[in-house]
């Protein structure tokens, strides 16, 4: 089967320099649009015009370690957020790992019984066999 986008770009299509002339216009086209150019003169001075004389600077970020303390209480000391902050975290740690042990426990009684209806099914089946072969036996016993 033939590509048809690849038809369209055969050197035997006669389309074909339409198409390469109209891909390269694109590109110039786009070349112009994105070049950088500079700003028109009083471009900036219009701007700063625009802007209400009574108009705040936006807020800069405190530092990192503020923002991560900032949801505490500001008339709390820093270092007793801190160590609040540092007992969450201890908090948090040790409850994942009291979960952790809590699903291990309860894998482990999963697997265990999983492993005694193992061994009953593997018991019944032995003693179907073990009557199986009695009856057998006792077949060729009263067989003359």
């Amino acid at each position: 089967m033939v590509d048809r986008n690849r038809q369209f770009e055969s050197p035997d299509n006669p389309d074909f320099d339409h198409l390469e002339l109209e891909s390269s216009d694109l590109e110039s086209e786009l070349r112009q649009a994105l070049r950088p150019r500079s700003a028109p003169p009083g471009f900036a001075a219009r701007v700063m015009q625009q802007i209400p004389p009574d108009a705040q600077p936006a807020p800069r970020l405190a530092p990192r370690r503020a923002r991560i303390l900032s949801w505490l209480p500001a008339a709390i000391p820093a270092p007793a957020r801190l160590a609040a902050v540092a007992s969450l975290l201890v908090v948090i740690l040790a409850g994942t790992f009291a979960w952790q042990q809590h699903q291990r426990r309860i894998a482990g009684e999963r697997a265990r019984r999983q492993v005694f209806t193992a061994l009953q099914i593997t018991h019944s089946t032995l003693q179907q066999v073990a009557e199986n072969i009695s009856s057998i036996q006792n077949r060729k016993d009263l067989q003359p």
